[in-house]
This record gives C-alpha cells, sequence and structure tokens, in this order.
C-alpha cells in the first residue's frame, strides 16, 4: 500500500507532479536562483542538472570529479559553488574502509543567475523602532 502524504496543498502539488512524469535523480544538494531556477546535483552521474519554473531540465556540468556533489549555492556574482563532499567514498559505504581522496574541492561555476536572498517576511506588526 503507498504511503500518504496527508492533506496539505504541497502534498498534493507533489503527488500531481510525481503523475505527470516529472522526475530528478539522487541528489546531494541543491541550490535556486532568483529566477526561480533550481540547481540539482546528479551524484549517480556527476553531474549538475538546472531545472527551470517551466519543468525544463538541462546538464549544467558533467564532470566525474563530481563526487557527491553537496550544499550547492549561488553567491552574488551569480558564480555556482559546488562542494566535493565524497560521501559515496566514505567507510560506511565502502565495507569500513574509507575511500575519500584528499583535499576535498570546492568548485566554482560562472552561470550569470541572481543570487536568492529568500522570500520577504510578511508584513505583521511593527517593532517599536519602526513606528
Amino acid at each position: 500500500m503507498p504511503a500518504r502524504l496527508g492533506k496539505c496543498s504541497w502534498a498534493r502539488n507533489f503527488t500531481s507532479e510525481r503523475r505527470s512524469g516529472y522526475d530528478t535523480p539522487s541528489t546531494g544538494g541543491t541550490a535556486i536562483d532568483a529566477g526561480g531556477n533550481l540547481y540539482v546535483s546528479d551524484v549517480n552521474q556527476h553531474r549538475i542538472l538546472k531545472i527551470t519554473p517551466e519543468k525544463q531540465i538541462s546538464v549544467l556540468l558533467s564532470d566525474p570529479r563530481l563526487i557527491w556533489a553537496d550544499a550547492l549555492w549561488i553567491d552574488s556574482q551569480g558564480n555556482l559553488w559546488i562542494p566535493q563532499a565524497q560521501i559515496s567514498r566514505l567507510a560506511p559505504f565502502n565495507g569500513g574502509v574509507s575511500r575519500v581522496q584528499l583535499p576535498f574541492y570546492i568548485f566554482r561555476m560562472p552561470t550569470n543567475a541572481r543570487q536568492f536572498l529568500g522570500v520577504p517576511a510578511k508584513a505583521g506588526p511593527r517593532s517599536r523602532g519602526q513606528q
């Protein structure tokens, strides 16, 4: 019997996306830009995907050095930063033997994306300093 997500709007939206055939790879990390584009690490294929708000998927980067890319972020200059976490090389995933290779790398890729600074807070009661 399939698991139920409950009765909330995000659960219904997620369910409808899955029914339409929209799918993502095993991912170590994601980032989002101000345009709503999602940057996803595909840990199995050593690549970074870009998913637009219109659900268009493109390969932004493919490189064998992207060993479990994780914790992606976009800086104020539009660079995508990609840490190489090597989680798949840790001892618990390799019969108790670590396969991690030092040093760890953080790659930087220009994207011309605008940095997403978050959602503005809802207007609420003003603090004393704003009255």
